[in-house]
C-alpha cells in the first residue's frame, strides 16, 4: 500500500500549484510516472521537468556533465 496517494488530476492540487501541474502536462501529454509523486512537492517537480526537458533537448552526455559537477 502506497504511502502517498498518487496525483494524476488538476484537482488533486492546490491552486497555486496548477502552473506546475499544467506544465508538466504540456510536456508530457499526461502526468505519469514518478511525477504522481513529485507533484506532492510542486516545486520538486517543476524542478525535475525542467532538467529532463533539458537533457531531451541538449542530449544525456551535456546534461550528466552538467550534474555531475554540481
Amino acid at each position: 500500500m502506497a504511502r502517498l496517494k498518487t496525483i494524476t488530476s488538476k484537482d488533486q492540487v492546490a491552486a497555486k500549484d496548477h502552473a506546475a501541474f499544467d506544465s508538466i502536462v504540456a510536456s508530457r501529454g499526461s502526468v505519469h510516472g514518478p511525477f504522481t509523486m513529485f507533484l506532492h512537492s510542486p516545486e520538486i517537480a517543476g524542478r525535475v521537468a525542467h532538467l529532463a526537458n533539458m537533457c531531451a533537448s541538449r542530449g544525456r552526455w551535456t546534461c550528466v556533465c552538467a550534474c555531475s559537477r554540481r
